[in-house]
């Protein structure tokens, strides 16, 4: 080892070991008196070990020498501070927060939704549905009624009335009124969670069970299901409606006169631009911006859409609530499989609705892992308090005790911290009935809250692969830092002392002779002296114009920067500006044309600055690198290092 201060431990200040028996925990070496085990050098030693060609490289000895320099560097970050820059505590923050969802998220769960989701996403749903309203904090009482009254009007539908005059009749939602509860044809993640599955698993021609969600008890009529189409480019040709009392609509008759047309062979840009009323679509052929099936409000047109089977068919005229269109199928693209779309889902997932069932099915987890329990008897004590003060302003912060609600792992969780996370969350009770039930549902949030924290705050001492990764990218960032603070800048802002490098080192910083140009070949001598011809007459032309224009087949051009005696310039070639004469070498014939010429000599200061900054950095680099070392302790445990060498065949 070549570090001034190195000591090595004395075999007698240690316990014996027999052969190869070494365990991850035995103690490496210490810096600075800071221990470091076998295992984290290992670690690192083994990470890309079989990537690495060089033998030197691989040798023990000289990766411990590069271990102990990023050792020292990181501990010099940490001496500076640096870890405590908001810059640095935000991107590292941000980093771990990433890392951590995977933890965070019941793999094999979010597997499922995502491949059920994209399986429903395969099908479109065309359904109307009734609702009986009954949200998250009604009674048991309120939710049965609820409950009764959608199995009641399901029993009257079963028996012969008309869904749609039930919807009418009965559904809470306002729409129903108008729509009959029809909601066209949907597709996967457009609706909540419950009413899709209940949606997708309701055979067609029949009524589900009451679905219920978090707005009330739904009852799903499903008229249609069919195969989704591949991602379609839609264009139309559209005649907006227009005020008449004549008895036959004109906009129809316009509309069959296109439609004759586009049958005549007409093009249906060219009619798009003679006659649709779309000025949004007009300019590009009548295509719509984004065409996916229910999201445009235009009456019959997913289903004229969806009858035409190939790219370039149209449809024949249909009316909607605006006018009367034609649509035309420009494209459409090939479904993609699972493992094609299988990130979407996954993000979807985990924004939708679903991402409940996998917080739900981890806190579970947690709440056995971390042995949770509650103190039901304070926990009523707190229900009667809140629905006893409920109308008092401010109540909450009567409420100082610590009394425990519940507990897990070492944490406790008291009344005081329930209430601040009400007061947050802004939630008002008093405008809940019963009170009870609102409590309870934020009490559920609040502790899956508490446990998912703690949970995330505690990965590292949970995950050692987590706690290792999420060290090695902070100090990463922080001997990033380090050399950013302590070299680049420091030389960057040291004018006196790069100039003054560049005076003692301008042997460095030498120009040599060169030229910028292109040399031509050729195997005639017929033909390189036609390409010097002509190229004399058209100097500043490309060398592939110049190719063409000859007709030289087998003229063959290199272009650059070319220092005297490359390889590439003939023999006896002298550097010069313009068109050289013909060499002979080889059996082959040449000439150069150069563009500019460089004579040799030193550059000035302005000219190399960029290389002078690089080459005093190096060595302001080093001499930095000898200062940590010069002041560092390095206390190398022999025997464990002779063990690491033998295990990889070192010795």
């Amino acid at each position: 080892m070549n570090l001034k201060s190195l000591v090595y431990f004395s075999l007698f200040g240690f316990v014996s070991f027999n052969g190869n028996a070494q365990n991850a925990s035995d103690e490496l070496l210490k810096i600075n008196g800071v221990p470091f085990t076998v295992g984290e050098f290992e670690r690192i030693y083994t990470k890309n070990l079989d990537l690495i060609k060089d033998d030197q490289q691989k040798n023990i000895e000289n990766y411990l020498d590069l271990f102990v320099l990023y050792k020292l560097k990181v501990a010099k970050a940490y001496d500076l501070g640096l870890d405590k820059r908001a810059a640095h505590i935000n991107e590292f923050d941000s980093h771990r927060k990433q890392l951590a969802e995977q933890y965070l998220t019941n793999e094999e769960t979010l597997e499922r939704l995502a491949k059920e989701a994209y399986e429903r996403s395969l099908y479109e749903i065309k359904a109307s549905h009734i609702i009986v309203l009954a949200d998250e904090f009604v009674t048991p009482a309120d939710s049965l009624k609820a409950y009764n009254k959608a199995m009641d009007i399901r029993n009257q539908i079963v028996n012969g009335k008309d869904f749609g005059e039930a919807a009418v009749e009965f559904s809470e939602d306002p729409s129903a009124k108008t729509n009959k509860g029809d909601l066209g044809y949907f597709s996967v993640l457009r609706m909540v969670y419950p009413f899709e599955t209940g949606a997708y698993n309701t055979p067609v021609g029949q009524v589900s069970m009451p679905i219920r969600s978090q707005f009330g008890y739904h009852l799903i009529k499903v008229d249609d299901k069919r195969l989704r189409r591949g991602k379609q480019t839609v264009a139309q040709i559209f005649i907006q409606n227009k005020e008449d009392v004549a008895l036959v609509d004109p906009n129809k008759l316009i509309m069959d006169d296109i439609y004759a047309k586009l049958q005549n062979g007409e093009k249906f840009e060219d009619l798009v631009m003679q006659f649709s009323d779309d000025t949004t679509s007009k300019a590009n052929g009548g295509k719509f911006g984004n065409y996916d099936p229910g999201v445009i409000s235009i009456d019959n047109l997913d289903d004229e859409v969806y009858k035409l089977k190939k790219a370039g068919d149209y449809s024949k005229p249909f009316k909607s609530q605006h006018g009367w269109h034609i649509v035309k199928l420009v494209s459409e693209d090939k479904i993609p499989t699972f493992d094609e779309r299988k990130i979407f889902y996954k993000q979807k997932v985990q924004s939708d609705s679903r991402s409940r069932i996998i917080n739900e099915q981890l806190v579970a987890h947690l709440k056995k892992q971390y042995n949770y329990k509650e103190n039901n008897k304070n926990y009523s004590g707190f229900v009667k308090f809140v629905e006893k003060n409920v109308t008092k302003p401010e109540y909450l912060k009567r409420l100082k005790t610590n009394n425990e609600l519940a507990k897990f792992a070492d944490q406790k969780i008291s009344e005081k911290d329930f209430s601040e996370f009400i007061t947050k969350k802004g939630v008002n009770f008093a405008a809940i009935t019963p009170i009870v039930n609102g409590i309870d549902h934020v009490y559920n949030d609040f502790v899956s809250e508490k446990i998912l924290d703690y949970y995330n705050n505690n990965l590292e001492n949970e995950f050692p692969e987590f706690k290792n990764t999420t060290k090695e990218f902070k100090e990463g960032l922080l001997l990033f830092d380090l050399m950013e603070t302590e070299i680049w800048q420091k030389v960057k802002n040291d004018t006196l002392g790069y100039t003054d490098f560049y005076k003692t080192n301008l042997n460095k910083f030498h120009q040599n002779e060169a030229i910028n140009g292109t040399v031509y070949e050729a195997e005639k001598k017929a033909d390189i002296k036609k390409a010097q011809k002509f190229i004399s007459k058209n100097l500043g032309k490309k060398p592939e114009e110049i190719n063409g224009m000859l007709d030289v087949n087998l003229l063959v051009s290199r272009k650059g920067k070319f220092e005297k005696n490359n390889k590439n310039l003939p023999k006896n070639y002298v550097l010069k500006e313009g068109v050289s004469e013909i060499f002979e070498q080889d059996g082959k014939y040449y000439f150069v044309v150069a563009d500019a010429y460089f004579p040799e000599k030193t550059l000035e200061l302005e000219d190399a600055k960029q290389n002078v900054i690089y080459e005093y950095q190096q060595v302001f680099e080093n001499q930095w690198i000898n200062d940590l070392k010069e002041n560092a302790k390095i206390e190398i445990n022999k025997p464990i290092l002779n063990q690491l060498k033998s295990k990889y065949k070192q010795n």
